[in-house]
């Protein structure tokens, strides 16, 4: 059973990602398969670019 990213870890893994690691280094320094760091880091990468309340659908 895979286990989730808790918040902290998210945190770690942004700042790693931020400081030029490769996912290969994360995903060691995190205990994490590579698999699952790169998926995790996708998934963080949407959730910033989709707005929750785009500004045209306002009114």
């Amino acid at each position: 059973m895979q286990r989730r990213f808790t918040a902290t870890e998210d945190e770690k893994l942004l700042q790693l990602e931020a400081r030029g690691l490769n996912y290969t280094a994360i995903a060691r320094e995190l205990g994490r398969p590579l698999t699952s760091v790169r998926i995790r880091l996708m998934t963080l990468a949407l959730r910033e670019d989709i707005p929750t309340f785009p500004a045209e659908a306002q009114s």
